[in-house]
């Protein structure tokens, strides 16, 4: 399953997070909808062999939202622009550099699912760009897998026999060690959580609804009776240094 977040500007209302909830939920491969409109953001998490980035900012669009992105891909990005270039919500499609030049700064900024395929120096530069688009009261949230045990998704290159992750993470993180690298890089962590994104009750668009919720459901009984039973997921809420924004 991916994911992916759009900032949503007009999304500024308890009814514009409906609008967004409704036009999302006719998408075929929507599997959940996190819509806030206190930060005006949007993070949808879909099955990427029924849905593509491309359709959900479409169907955003067309319900009158103003829409942008930012990928590190060119064609990624020149494939959304082409797509987009006439429609009157779209706003862009931008690369690291221009969003550091463009002046604009946020409220909140979510980094989902990003900083466990960054070595040290990505990692870094990715920081200075959130602390640019920061302002002192900005809030920046990361989610990452919880301590992920990176040979489990060990595969083998036939070529060359090397081994690498099956989904190119490159690091795992725990509470303390994000916030350790968070603390040396200027970054003040607010709160953390460790969680599991796979049980939720929403099965909008999925072909065996009723299997799906019966899963969630027991994996919502299984943290109940075991609270203190490891959470693959992390979810981590910081800010940079005010003396830098």
């Amino acid at each position: 399953m991916d994911k992916v977040t759009f900032s949503i500007p007009a999304m500024w209302a308890d009814h514009h997070v409906l609008d967004v909830r409704q036009a999302l939920g006719q998408v075929s491969g929507v599997e959940e909808v996190l819509a806030s409109a206190m930060y005006k953001d949007v993070l949808i998490k879909y099955d990427p062999t029924s849905a593509t980035p491309e359709i959900l900012a479409d169907a955003l669009a067309k319900a009158g939202f103003k829409v942008a992105g930012l990928d590190a891909s060119p064609s990624a990005r020149q494939q959304v622009a082409d797509r987009f270039a006439s429609r009157g919500g779209f706003l862009g499609s931008f690369k690291q550099s221009e969003i550091n030049g463009s002046g604009l700064q946020f409220d909140a900024i979510i980094a989902a699912e990003v900083i466990e395929h960054l070595y040290d120096e990505q990692l870094d530069s990715l920081l200075r760009t959130l602390t640019t688009l920061s302002t002192p009261e900005t809030r920046i949230i990361f989610t990452t897998p919880n301590e992920e045990k990176l040979e489990d998704n060990y595969i083998m290159c036939p070529v060359s026999g090397q081994l690498f992750h099956r989904w190119q993470h490159v690091r795992n993180w725990s509470q303390a060690s994000v916030k350790s690298y968070l603390d040396s890089r200027n970054f003040t962590v607010i709160t953390s959580l460790t969680t599991d994104f796979d049980a939720s009750f929403i099965t909008r668009g999925k072909k065996h609804p009723l299997r799906l919720w019966w899963h969630s459901l027991q994996f919502r009984l299984k943290y109940l009776a075991r609270p203190d039973k490891k959470r693959p997921h992390m979810v981590v809420i910081a800010q940079p240094d005010p003396a830098n924004t």
